[in-house]
Parts: C-alpha cells; structure tokens; sequence
C-alpha cells in the first residue's frame, strides 16, 4: 500500500476524538466512562483529551489509522508509541541540558481500570509498527516485568573480563592473561514492559532493595551496577519502561513524597479508558502499516548516528517562554511527581524529532511535547492532586472536608484509633496549615479553651 493510499484511509484526529467523546457520554454509570472511578476529589476532574497538536509526524497518522479500528484509548496508543519508538532509536542521539545528556529513553505509566481501561491491547497496538520496522528490536530488546535492579542489569550487561592464572606443562614461572568470562549483551537497548506496576512500587518500598536506584539511573542514562564482587554492570544501556496499572493502586502504592522525588517523577502519566465499543472489529493488520514502516525504519537508522540535537532559533524561544512555568512546580505530591517537567517534555521533544528524520527540534516538535506533558500533569493531577505525599496529613485533611463543624484533636486522634502520636498529629497538621488547607480556631469550653480543625 502506498503512502497517500495510507493516508486517505486515516481520518482527522478531531473526528476521532469528536466520535470517542460521543460514545463516552453514553456510557453507563451516570454518563461518565466506567474507569474514571477512584475517588478522585471533584477538584482535580479527569484530564481532558490530548491537543490536537500531539498528533504531530509518523506518530500521529499511525494513531489515526488504528482509531477507527481499536478500543484503545488515543493517548495510550500515543504515549506507548513514543516510547516503544525512542527505545529503538538507542542513544545515538541526545539533547544536551547544561552538563546532562537527555535520550530519547521514556519512561511511561498507563494508569486505566482492569476491566475497560484496555491498557494491554494499547501497548500490542501502539509497539507494532515499531516491531515491522526494526526486527532486531522486536526479537531482542523487549523484555516483560521488573524482577528486581540485578535482574534489569543482568539484561544489559557489559562483557565481563577476568584475569586469570594460565598454566602450561614446564612453565616454572606464573602467567596471568585476560579471559572473557561473560561477553554481555551486544544490543543495549531494552524496552521493559511492566503490567504490574504496583508490584514493582511495592518492592521499591522494601528496605535494602535496588531496584528504584536502577531505574532512577537507567532514566539518567548513568552506569548501573551492584557493589558486589563479580556483580555485572551495563553501561551505555538504553532503557524504556510502559508500566500499566489501576488509579486505585497507583494511589495506595505511590503516597511518599521522598519515593516521588526520586523515582516517580521519572514518568509520564496517563489516565486511560476505552474509547468506543467495537465487538466484531478486526484490528489492523500489518498491511494497512506497511506503508509507512520503511520511513520508520529510516528514522531509526538516522538517529542512530545523530548526535547532539538541539533547538531551532524559533523552538529555542518557544521553550524559554515555557520555561518557567516548566520548573515552577506545586507543593504536595503532585509537584513531586511532576518534578522533572522540563526534562520529560525535552525528551519527548527529542523523540518526535527522530521520527521526523530532523536534525533539530523544531516548533511543531516542541509544542506537540507540551501537549503530550500536559496531558500527563493533567493525569497526575487526578491521581495525586488531592494529596500531600504524607498519609497522616491526607488522612486529616479528608476527614476535615467530611466534616463542616470542624474536628478537634481528640477527634482527630481517633481517626488512627490513638495509634498516632500527638507528635505526628502537630506535624501534619502544622504541614495542611502551611499549604493553607486546614486552620485552627480556639473555642471557649469554659475551662481550658479548646482547638478544633477546619478544612479551608
């Protein structure tokens, strides 16, 4: 099939997403989609549909095209394929921030209910084209599940040289020579897909436990290693994560402000659900792709042998007017989580860059990465919004918007059944007073004036 044939086949994206918004609004469950539950905080709505502008290059039309045909949400099948897509071009390419060099490595996490949110039909979907266009990538480079940190670096090990004694018959005199003892992994490019991704946070959070300083390296391009004797180690490795998991999970499992300042701020966040309902749909089949596959295939040679890619003069001064609204982040959780923004939106700048074939970072490049990060820090603001990192603190505050008369501390020790300290009690209700969501008010009781707690 040819290109232009390919592209009369692919409807606008705002069709698409004038005919997905149509089919949620009939959904059940109060007209809302059935995996916006979780109890999200009526404040922090579910993220609106990614910008038109997102839908730039090569990216764009293969979305298009398998819209019509998939249940997929379109962000789910963007996102994944931006980075199944920046995996395989490896690290040949890079954006140089001060002293770092940024990858086209991205680190995603779908977040989408069980039942409907058809995180792993998004994933078989959005990774194909990639998969026709690079088969060394498919049979080599993709792995399923985090194990743990030795595991991942197990897979992109470096060859391992030992020196050893060499014994020969009538040699009085020792000989040491270099042995290859491991030859490594040749292809360090790695995309890792993780469909529990709760499982994973949960191993972060036990004491001694790598794998958070392994995957937060992996995401900085830096060698990864385990001060241990005959440990393996992998530089220049190329890794990408797709996690998938539920907003409930996500929630429960990523609350500590400290884990999200050095682990989750690593990802982009997508909040997902099915797009329409198709029971007798076919998909798409390979030849319906296949016009497009060899420039793919070209792009990913290209960027192979890149280099350093920056702005063009129009894109720089795009950027630094965004700049700073980029760094400046909220307090809480969410500014944790959303605590690298002007590195993920460089990067995804970066990613669709090389699918253009360009050799800059261009202002249709740029403005499609500030579309796909606000989408994310949209997402993250309806999983974390309502929250400060801290569960004593959240645990109070929910409980002070549950009651218009206020609690008193009494009250409010007996929500953890005086299994917290008044000690932690004052600090978390010293931390809901500085971001300005509860205040005290003092009550005369006559005796000893009595302090009861409100939601602001």
């Amino acid at each position: 099939m040819g290109l232009d044939l390919v592209r009369e086949e692919i409807p606008s994206m705002s069709d698409f997403e004038i005919d997905a918004a149509r089919i949620k609004a009939a959904l059940s469950n109060g007209g809302k989609p059935d995996d916006r539950s979780g109890g999200a905080p009526d404040e922090h709505p579910w993220p609106p549909p990614l910008r038109e502008d997102a839908y730039h290059g090569p990216a764009g039309r293969f979305v298009r095209l398998y819209g019509p045909y998939s249940e997929a949400d379109p962000a789910a099948l963007l996102l994944q394929q931006l980075a199944a897509f920046g995996n395989a071009c490896g690290r040949g390419a890079y954006y140089l921030a001060q002293d770092h060099r940024h990858h086209p490595n991205l680190f995603v996490v779908i977040a989408g209910s069980t039942s409907s949110g058809r995180k792993g039909t998004s994933l078989r979907q959005a990774a194909r084209p990639v998969q026709l266009a690079d088969e060394p990538w498919r049979s080599d480079c993709q792995g399923s599940g985090v194990s743990s940190g030795e595991g991942l670096i197990e897979r992109v090990r470096d060859v391992r040289i030992e020196t050893v004694e060499e014994k020969s018959k009538g040699d009085e005199e020792k000989r040491f020579v270099e042995k290859i003892v491991d030859p490594g992994i040749e292809d360090k490019r790695l995309f890792i897909v993780e469909p529990e991704f709760s499982s994973v946070l949960r191993v972060c959070k036990r004491e001694g436990q790598i794998t958070s300083e392994v995957l937060r390296r992996a995401f900085d391009g830096d060698v990864l290693e385990v001060m241990r004797r005959k440990a393996s180690k992998a530089s220049e490795a190329h890794v990408s994560v797709v996690a998938h998991i539920t907003p409930e999970e996500l929630r429960r499992e990523l609350t500590d402000t400290t884990a999200a300042n050095g682990f989750g701020n690593r990802f982009l966040f997508a909040c997902v659900q099915r797009s329409k309902y198709l029971p007798r749909t076919a998909g798409v089949y390979d030849q319906t792709l296949i016009g497009e596959i060899p420039a793919i295939t070209e792009a990913i040679r290209l960027a192979g042998d890149r280099g350093r890619v920056d702005f063009d003069d129009e894109a720089g001064q795009l950027f630094d007017s965004q700049y700073r609204r980029l760094v400046d982040r909220p307090a809480g959780l969410l500014g944790a989580i959303t605590g690298r923004a002007e590195a993920q939106v460089v990067r995804l700048a970066l990613v669709y860059a090389l699918l253009d074939g360009a050799a800059e970072i261009n202002v249709a490049h740029l403005r499609a990465a500030l579309a796909v990060w606000d989408f994310s820090e949209a997402s993250a603001r309806f999983l974390f919004g309502a929250s400060l990192g801290d569960p004593v603190a959240d645990e109070i505050l929910g409980a002070l918007r549950r009651s218009p008369d206020g609690l008193t501390r009494t009250a409010i020790r007996e929500l953890f059944g005086r299994h917290r300290s008044s000690g932690e009690i004052a600090r978390a209700l010293g931390l809901l007073q500085r971001h300005t969501l509860a205040y005290p008010r003092s009550e005369e009781t006559g005796g000893r004036p009595a302090e009861r707690w409100f939601a602001s």
